[in-house]
């Protein structure tokens, strides 16, 4: 793998450590620092995004939206609800979860989002645009399934969720994602064929496993944590 994923992968465990280290001196700290709210607005597994004239938090809700904003802070983000059109996809979608948008270098946005199915069963799809395009601070909000990019209902194959695009200085691009593997979560990256397909003929790569940890002391440091320059409109 090229450069710059590995470089992702350092960033990302030294930014671990880091915040290992910091939970570790918490007990020494009596007068914890002021916190401000991004929003008023609860937005699970967020993904933060700038198109060049505004902010957007994309996450996870029971109905699908998006908060788009100037600047963050409360009452400076307004909620935006989704169209997401599952047409095409063989069960029913209980919830979708993580949902996140994607500006490749090339201006084109790309969406993926994980589909709950029910009892936890959770496969990665992708959107297109449906009819609409992006312009700056005039979002997409309609979009519609094109294909599952991995897991196979089929087969129940349903155990996969929350996912980021890499891309690579060669303009390639990756799937990050997360893989549950008995009874422990992995995070694997896989080359993409197209922005639908995964690339068959490229084997995954395990990035991470939590080893010697529970996984609920590592998932919100290690999924969360992307480093990107969001000011030219990459993704956190």
């Amino acid at each position: 793998m090229k450069s710059p994923l590995i470089a992702f992968f350092v960033h990302w465990v030294l930014l671990v450590a880091a915040m290992t280290a910091t939970a570790d001196d918490a007990h020494s700290v009596t007068q914890p620092e002021a916190v401000s709210l991004v929003s008023e607005f609860p937005c699970p597994d967020p993904h933060v995004f700038n198109d060049g004239s505004d902010w957007y938090i994309f996450g996870t809700g029971a109905q699908p939206f998006f908060l788009q904003g100037k600047e963050f802070g409360e009452g400076k983000m307004k909620k935006v609800f989704l169209n997401l059109d599952y047409s095409g996809f063989p069960l029913k979608v209980a919830h979708i979860w993580g949902f996140i948008v994607h500006r490749h270098s090339n201006g084109s946005y790309h969406a993926y989002g994980t589909l709950h199915l029910g009892n936890f069963h959770t496969v990665i799809a992708y959107f297109e645009p449906n009819g609409e395009t992006w312009q700056q601070g005039k979002p997409i909000t309609n979009w519609k399934f094109k294909s599952i990019v991995v897991g196979n209902p089929a087969r129940q194959d349903w155990k996969y969720y929350e996912c980021k695009i890499l891309e690579d200085i060669d303009k390639s691009i990756y799937l990050m994602y997360v893989a549950n593997t008995g009874r422990d979560n992995f995070i694997f990256v896989q080359k993409m064929k197209s922005w639908s397909e995964i690339d068959a003929a490229s084997p995954r790569r395990m990035m991470l496993k939590p080893e010697g940890y529970r996984w609920e002391q590592l998932e919100f440091w290690l999924i969360a944590c992307i480093p990107s320059n969001a000011s030219e409109g990459s993704s956190i």
